[in-house]
């Protein structure tokens, strides 16, 4: 029996050059398909994706502000448009134990206040979110705040006028001890600037529906206060009216 020709030197070459190829072109693939994977999986980690302002903890309820925890409405950027850069603040890790609280203040120069500018507190844990921040909101603004431009009505002056806050259904109300009156507070824009930091501080709350405000146990003797007559119950609804028609100023 006769053998048939053997392949040519320059046949098994070639064969071979291109099994080698197909074999680079699979190895070049695979480190592909493997780097974009770990592109995808980088991005979507939680440490990959970029962040504003970091959304406070919210503690378990409690029956101190009425038996429900409220939520927070966190802005969705940390710089506002006409805010000075001294005015913004970052929110600090909160220590074992404590949390973090936003206080809103006016900042800047403004003729009308906007509630967009707030200082952050850290306090003992607790389930009293509102009592704590309105607490920090009549402590005043620190020496450093007030340097960087931050200005209020309180100071340590009015630091235990605070007799008690209650939230129910989201109904708030806020009972404020007798104090002698602030310089102003029944003028414009003075009384504007002091509504807007109690109730932007209240506000920020999507659990606060409305807002009563007492001297004592008597609505009526707080906005007299501020050169109105009778007890107003600000709605939610009122306090969006109250910004827009001071950013129209």
């Amino acid at each position: 029996m006769t053998a048939g020709p053997k392949p040519s030197t320059d046949r098994v070459l070639e064969m071979v050059q291109h099994t080698l190829t197909a074999a680079v072109s699979i190895v070049v693939a695979i480190a592909v398909v493997v780097a974009f994977i770990k592109v995808v999986r980088a991005d979507d980690s939680p440490s990959a994706i970029p962040t504003t302002i970091p959304q406070l903890s919210i503690p378990p309820t409690t029956e101190g502000d009425g038996g429900v925890t409220p939520t927070i409405t966190a802005p969705e950027v940390t710089t506002t448009t006409g805010v000075p850069a001294r005015c913004e603040r970052t929110e600090p890790e909160a220590g074992r134990g404590n949390m973090v609280l936003r206080v809103f203040m006016s900042c800047g120069s403004s003729d009308a206040p906007n509630a967009t500018t707030y200082v952050f507190r850290e306090v003992e844990q607790s389930d009293a979110l509102l009592t704590n921040t309105m607490h920090q909101l009549v402590a005043g603004a620190s020496a450093e705040e007030i340097a960087d431009g931050f200005s209020t009505l309180w100071s340590s002056d009015t630091a235990n006028v605070i007799g008690s806050v209650q939230l129910a259904d989201g109904a708030t109300i806020v009972q404020f001890n007798r104090f002698d009156a602030l310089a102003g507070i029944d003028e414009e824009p003075t009384k504007s600037f002091f509504l807007a930091d109690i109730l932007a501080s209240l506000f920020q709350y999507e659990r606060v529906a409305s807002v009563e405000l007492r001297i004592g146990s008597d609505c009526d003797e707080f906005w007299q206060m501020v050169g109105e007559s009778g007890c107003r119950v600000v709605t939610r609804a009122d306090w969006e009216a109250m910004l827009e028609e001071w950013s129209s100023r």
